[in-house]
């Protein structure tokens, strides 16, 4: 019975999916922690490069890390609303600064090209070093795209509850490396990374807010990777392309 109740829930399959997505036994994906699939990835990609793997760090306790902005919330019924929320937030910040364990730097020249993040930390450019963290990153979401794509294509219904699954597998991993990256506990991480995603975050959030505002579009509401802002009330169509428009000036 527990056997036909985990297959009509869809829960082996999945966890079949994040096994072969993080390229663990089926054991680990079932009852192993995030850091153990991350290490997976990492540790193969830190091998390859020959990049020295560090020791699973022991005890200690995270820092409060300061998370993502929650825009406050004003009471009574909004008649349109555009919802803006951005695909993987934390994931895509870390590929476009190059947020990575072995990018960070306390100090560099005035050659060297670095991105510092609103919380002071430091990761040096692409052109000078690109991380495996965003390397990893890029290569999940292709897959993820790649899955999506399929599940459009094909035919097969169990063809296409496969990608749904490996696509949903991708996801839940990209989503994780935050997670680990914030703990003091991870071997491939240090106190800055987590608190400079989260700045980043809530500068980009922030600054898109205030452009909205300045333009005459007040904010309803918006926490972490979503911004509600109200939109012409002229109608569906209209709130279609409002936010259509908002979409496409702020997708990067």
């Amino acid at each position: 019975l527990p056997i036909e109740i985990l297959d009509s829930i869809s829960a082996t399959a999945r966890k079949e999916a994040l096994a072969a997505v993080a390229k663990v036994p089926l054991e680990t994906a079932v009852g192993g922690t995030t850091s153990q699939w991350i290490d997976s990835l990492f540790i193969r990609l830190a091998d390859r490069e020959g990049i020295a793997v560090p020791r699973t760090r022991r005890g200690g306790k995270s820092d409060a890390i300061t998370g993502g902005y929650v825009h406050e919330v004003e009471a009574g019924l909004k008649e349109w609303v555009a919802v803006l929320d951005f695909k993987s937030m934390y994931p895509s910040i870390m590929i476009s600064n190059n947020i990575c364990y072995t990018t960070r730097v306390d100090q560099v020249d005035e050659h060297t090209q670095v991105n510092e993040s609103p919380s002071g930390a430091k990761f040096l450019a692409k052109e000078s070093r690109e991380g495996l963290v965003p390397r990893l990153l890029q290569d999940l979401m292709a897959q993820r795209d790649t899955h999506k794509s399929m599940m459009k294509s094909v035919e097969d219904e169990s063809q296409r509850l496969f990608h749904d699954q490996m696509q949903y597998a991708v996801k839940i991993l990209m989503n994780s490396f935050y997670g680990v990256f914030a703990s003091a506990f991870y071997r491939f991480t240090h106190a800055d990374i987590g608190s400079a995603i989260t700045a980043w975050a809530r500068s980009n959030i922030k600054k898109i807010i205030r452009e909205l505002e300045e333009e005459g579009h007040p904010v309803v509401y918006s926490d972490t990777d979503s911004v509600f802002v109200s939109a012409p009330k002229e109608g569906k169509d209209a709130l279609v392309n409002f936010g259509n428009e908002l979409a496409e000036r702020f997708t990067k």
